[in-house]
């Protein structure tokens, strides 16, 4: 790849950040949440009763992320955790 193809990537990259942070920051000021935390309530209001698992697979988040955004989504008292009746856990 040459230097200027590197040079692209990167500035689509930052263009790329520049644009979630506003979006971010606008969807903060909207609704007081994020727009990752609006994926994951979009695809719970959408999907019904999902696992944290299937959230994450959907998102392409990585569990472990998952499990933090839920517990600040829990918090807000925008996610209510119910027990899974196939889990006795």
């Amino acid at each position: 790849m040459s230097a200027s193809e590197h040079r692209i990537y990167h500035k689509m990259q930052l263009a790329a950040h520049r644009l979630q942070k506003a979006a971010d920051r606008a969807m903060m000021a909207a609704a007081g949440i994020t727009t990752a935390q609006a994926a994951v309530l979009s695809i719970v209001a959408a999907d019904g009763p999902v696992s944290q698992r299937g959230v994450a697979r959907k998102l392409g988040l990585n569990e472990s992320a998952m499990t933090a955004m839920t517990a600040r989504l829990l918090k807000m008292g925008l996610l209510q955790r119910l027990p899974d009746p196939t889990d006795s856990r």
